[in-house]
């Protein structure tokens, strides 16, 4: 045996490559973890993606005072053609001029929390903002609207 200093010295040497093993470890477990979560989400992206293009959205241009009211005067209806219940359904609509790419109403975003099974359908009214309901004369023309930024929550 050595001296105490030379037993000091190769406990501390032994320590370090032992915290060293650890700490590289505990980095790779993390690694690992947020590799997989990653993956998860991308594969649950990848899967619901193909569902949520069977969720389609439609508009119905002004009614007058049939299913909606002066206050709610547009109508979407949500049709669920996937084979999974959708629990939640997220968009955001653009109005557009027929003919003009300038959109005429500012941020209308629509949660609609409808439980849509396979095959069925969901209407509701709906409300657009500013340029539509500064002109009566909008109603008069040709719209177009487009559901934008869509995302389908599915039951688990």
């Amino acid at each position: 045996m050595g001296s105490p200093n030379e037993t000091a010295e190769a406990i501390l040497i032994v320590l370090k490559k032992i915290l060293k093993w650890i700490l590289f470890g505990t980095l790779l477990l993390v690694a690992v973890l947020f590799i997989g979560t990653k993956i998860e989400t991308l594969w649950e992206w990848h899967t619901y993606g193909k569902y949520e293009e069977k969720v389609t959205i439609k508009f119905v241009k002004f009614i007058e005072d049939k299913e909606c009211s002066k206050e709610f005067p547009y109508m979407y209806v949500i049709t669920n053609e996937s084979s999974k219940v959708v629990e939640q359904t997220r968009f955001s609509v653009e109005v557009r001029r027929v003919g003009y790419s300038n959109v005429i109403n500012s941020y209308t975003h629509i949660t609609d929390n409808k439980i849509l099974k396979p095959n069925e359908t969901s209407m509701s009214c709906f409300r657009t903002t500013t340029a539509d309901y500064k002109s009566e004369l909008i109603r008069d023309k040709e719209v177009d609207y487009s559901a934008i930024n869509k995302i389908v929550k599915f039951v688990k």
